[in-house]
């Protein structure tokens, strides 16, 4: 870990409700894809955790959602702002563990991390496929980013109802997963995988 301050160069509407900040400074604390920071606000005592999308040559780049007071008040910061941050911080992914067809699955904010993580799988020549769930069209980001590093990129909303059924059970998703890349011949688990039931859509 370690506590830096970072100087905002973006920080723009992305989709609903999503923005992307851009900051400047020292990076060096963040050494894998999957950690995240903590941002130091005007007006608020607790920091605010946010996921690392990716960094690299002293910049960094944060996706995030507006959700309360406190992400609310971020989307007014002007670029030039300067932020107290701790870098560094969780564990992040182990990019040796990816397979050769590796398979990224990530919805709403979880998406933003799996960005830096595809953009390093490629970089080693893996063929990534990353499924990217969201609650409407209107939310969709990342998408084509995803693509432009040669990623196979499926995108669906995951309030999606079919046959009466909800499509925002994750262990049902899962299983969807597993069936189409057994499709494709890559194998990612046991035969013995049971489907988990599905949600009910509430009348």
């Amino acid at each position: 870990m370690k506590q830096t301050n970072l100087t905002i160069l973006e920080n723009t509407r992305l989709a609903d409700g999503i923005y992307r900040l851009r900051l400047a400074g020292d990076t060096s604390a963040i050494t894998a894809p999957g950690q995240f920071v903590n941002l130091k606000l005007s007006g608020f005592f607790l920091r605010r955790p946010i996921s690392v999308c990716d960094w690299e040559n002293g910049e960094l780049t944060l996706i995030y959602k507006v959700l309360g007071h406190g992400t609310e008040a971020m989307t007014g910061m002007a670029p030039g702002t300067e932020l107290d941050v701790l870098t560094g911080l969780g564990n992040g992914f182990d990019v040796s563990r990816g397979g050769e067809h590796p398979l990224l699955v990530g919805g709403g904010v979880g998406i933003p991390p799996l960005y830096g993580l595809a953009k390093r799988l490629t970089a080693q020549g893996k063929r990534v496929t990353a499924v990217l769930g969201f609650n409407r069209e209107s939310e969709i980001f990342l998408a084509e980013e995803f693509r432009a590093l040669g990623v196979e990129v499926i995108t669906r909303p995951v309030s999606t109802v079919e046959n009466g059924l909800v499509r925002h059970n994750p262990g049902h998703l899962a299983w969807e997963l597993v069936r189409l890349h057994a499709q494709r011949n890559i194998r990612l688990v046991e035969d013995s995988l049971r489907r988990t039931p599905r949600n009910r859509v509430e009348k």
